[in-house]
């Protein structure tokens, strides 16, 4: 008996609906080894955090054993833009980053050569101080309702074709009908005795569409030279968890947003309709956080922010331990960053709170393995790094050889952190 790969499976059935339907089928057993595309998820929260120790608490808070495995907590990284004692106000625009001032510059993640629909940028009361920035220095502008959210990602399957779909699609070895599969079989139901009329025009579609791509150069109908479309490590997948009309919670807290919007990037990544994800949690000017910091610090010892920050942490803890649910790990080839501008209020020597701006050893976890790229777990020395080391090492586990290009936006000579 001939072994079925995935070399004879597009020899025998690219291009037809019936292979898009079996090759769903495929692709949530894992017959084919399936596991995703690598991706990013960036989660920000401003002016910085109580303690360390709280803090590394808190972000592996009731983790599970399978979670906590893939968990790490970088103690002493610094801001490069802060380090020296300038204070982080606005550093926001700079925070994801190679920048050592507080200027507009283009986010880690432009010089990966990704599709824009590969990259969403979601904000909770985040404002105008953005977080995510375009190759051209320019803001990304945040999506700061979770049901517009919901509504612009997976209201329309086509306009949500991830870039290596469409590129299949456009050279001709995937169907354009596929990304829609889930609709068209919805509108086939809902004709009843009429299916038999809109088959025949599928039909004449696929014949139609077959033909054009024959004729296409590198096109490929599924002949004897069908190639893999991409290696088992970059196929996309989606998690057995993928639910792309999930139930939102609602609610008109920050926190309550904050959780509906952490709903909606877990679907991106379950179903791997993006690579990039960034999520900010207010800004360094929003209330309470601020207030917290500067009114509230001088009377309680900073237990106000204290209390505010660990639930942040928590629900980081929380949303991590989700990706690790079930058979399908996402984590495996995933990373989910939680990273603050601001440095720790109360890590001095006698433990008083700072109600300025201190900006050393800002809050910091990873989750994840990034496809094997991060292999450290429980608590990492930063000794000084910064967040430019970090997004050097997230940007080489991202691009094919290993090492990313990152000179033309001011990557060049970092070196990785080290995890």
């Amino acid at each position: 008996m001939v072994k079925l790969t995935r070399r004879n499976f597009f020899n025998y059935a690219s291009h037809t609906i019936v292979a898009a339907a079996l090759w769903k089928t495929f692709q949530s057993t894992r017959a084919f080894g399936a596991q995703g595309r690598r991706k990013i998820l960036i989660c920000t929260s401003p002016n910085g955090h109580h303690n360390f120790q709280d803090t590394a608490n808190a972000l592996q808070n009731g983790l599970s054993d399978k979670t906590k495995a893939q968990t790490l907590v970088l103690e002493g990284l610094n801001f490069a833009v802060t380090q020296g004692g300038l204070d982080w106000h606005f550093g926001e625009t700079c925070l994801l980053s190679f920048s050592d001032s507080k200027q507009r510059a283009p986010s880690f993640f432009t010089a990966l050569g990704l599709n824009n629909n590969d990259i969403k940028y979601l904000g909770v009361d985040v404002g105008d101080r953005h977080y995510a920035h375009d190759s051209g220095s320019n803001p990304i502008n945040a999506i700061q309702d979770p049901q517009l959210a919901m509504r612009t990602f997976f209201g329309r399957s086509f306009q949500s074709v991830n870039s290596h779909d469409l590129a299949l699609i456009q050279s001709g070895k995937k169907n354009v009908i596929d990304p829609c599969l889930d609709d068209v079989k919805r509108l086939r139901n809902l004709l009843g005795s009429d299916a038999a009329i809109f088959n025949n025009y599928l039909d004449q579609l696929q014949k139609h569409y077959n033909s054009l791509a024959e004729q296409s150069e590198g096109g490929n109908s599924g002949g004897e030279n069908a190639e893999t479309p991409a290696s088992i490590e970059d196929t996309p997948f989606e998690a057995p968890t993928c639910n792309k009309s999930p139930a939102l919670k609602g609610g008109g807290s920050v926190e309550a947003k904050h959780e509906d919007m952490l709903e909606v990037a877990y679907q991106l990544m379950a179903c791997d309709m993006a690579q990039v994800i960034v999520l900010s949690f207010l800004n360094t000017n929003t209330d309470p956080q601020h207030n917290l910091i500067h009114s509230n610090g001088f009377s309680d010892g900073g237990a106000s922010f204290k209390g505010f920050t660990n639930s942040v942490h928590n629900r980081m803890a929380k949303f991590a331990n989700r990706l690790t649910e079930g058979d399908y790990n996402i984590l495996d080839r995933s990373a989910m960053v939680y990273i603050s501008e601001g440095g720790a209020h109360a890590d001095s020597p006698n433990g008083s709170f700072n109600t300025g701006h201190p900006t050393h050893n800002i809050p910091c976890a990873v989750y994840g393995s990034l496809g094997g790229a991060i292999t450290k777990n429980g608590i990492f020395k930063a000794n000084g790094q910064t967040n430019k080391n970090l997004w050097r090492q997230l940007a080489d586990a991202m691009t094919p050889d290993g090492e990313a290009d990152l000179d033309s936006i001011g990557g060049g000579g970092i070196t990785p952190i080290g995890i």
